[in-house]
């Protein structure tokens, strides 16, 4: 054993135990040694850690190993390391990361770009914005910023419209970014917000109240209605319906201007508490709850996809900072 390794300590927890491991990744800031396996590796990303596995060369172009296995130094910290090589290992082989902090997460996910790990690179991704809830938007949006990841930073930028009041909302990352970048973002959400709202308000670019294309059918007497409108049953006849404009426009219209005003995202519409709010407004309207819940659920679906497609023509004007 080399005597220089000495005050390095190796991590064993798995799946970092195996005896049968060939390679250590060592993290010189934090004085940590990973023993992983080559070709788990050589996988993640061939060019450049073939390159490295073949020359087995250290800075200052010196040969350094321990146990007789090749040392690959890098400088991160030892939980970003720890971070990217567990996404290395197939998950037959070690359970599926998790991201602790979104701080680590961003680290992992620029190291994952630096090396060139693109599969690694989008698994980070998938698992740092697959469920963003509270204030996490905005704490992910300054951190892209801060480490200069633009593309996480529009995706970001993006969940935070989701988020009402804005200006009022601080997380310790915004220390991160400066007062210039946190205004284009208010400036973008509000011009989103401006949009995506009068959209509502424009009559013509409602959906055809009075379209009869596609119906529904209530389970409970077989009476046909179109999909897109609410109804109330006449009291003359009560296989004649006549539409209940008053509500439509006034209610449903009303409730989703001023949403998504606040929070203009198409999963604003598409919350389930805010179909349940409606179903209970719409209540005395109509009797046939089952058809009037599939009717306000695929309506909230459509101008939830409209919501998106305006949204998505708005421009962040802000770069990610470079460092």
């Amino acid at each position: 054993m080399d005597h220089k390794n000495d005050s390095f300590l190796d991590f064993r927890e798995a799946p970092f135990d195996s005896p049968d491991g060939d390679v250590y990744v060592r993290s010189t800031s934090s004085r940590t040694d990973f023993l992983v396996f080559q070709s788990f590796l050589t996988f993640s990303s061939p060019d450049f850690w073939r390159s490295i596995l073949q020359l087995q060369t250290v800075t200052c172009g010196t040969n350094e190993t321990k146990n007789d296995h090749p040392i690959i130094p890098l400088e991160e910290p030892k939980e970003v390391i720890e971070l990217l090589l567990r996404f290395t290992y197939p998950p037959s082989s070690a359970p599926k990361p998790t991201i602790a902090s979104l701080t680590v997460g961003m680290e992992a996910l620029k190291a994952a770009n630096k090396y060139r790990m693109d599969a690694v690179e989008k698994l980070i991704r998938e698992e740092l914005f697959k469920d963003l809830t509270g204030t996490q938007p905005l704490s992910l949006f300054a951190l892209a910023c801060h480490h200069g990841l633009e593309t996480e930073m529009k995706m970001a930028a993006k969940r935070v419209l989701g988020h009402s009041g804005l200006e009022c909302t601080y997380v310790e990352e915004l220390e991160l970014i400066t007062g210039g970048v946190l205004h284009r973002l208010q400036e973008y959400h509000s011009k989103c917000s401006e949009l995506a709202s009068s959209f509502y308000l424009n009559q013509a670019s409602l959906p055809p109240i009075e379209s009869d294309a596609g119906v529904t059918e209530c389970s409970g007497c077989g009476i046909r209605f179109p999909w897109v409108t609410l109804l109330r049953a006449s009291a003359a006849n009560g296989r004649k319906y006549e539409y209940n404009m008053d509500w439509w426009r006034n209610t449903f219209y009303g409730s989703a201007s001023r949403l998504i005003k606040a929070a203009p995202a198409g999963a604003t519409l598409r919350d389930p508490s805010l179909l349940g709010e409606l179903m209970g407004q719409a209540a005395a309207t109509c009797s046939h709850r089952g058809v009037m819940f599939v009717a306000l659920q695929n309506l909230l679906d459509r101008l939830g996809v409209e919501v998106d497609r305006i949204v998505d023509s708005v421009e962040l004007k802000v770069q990610a900072m470079r460092r």
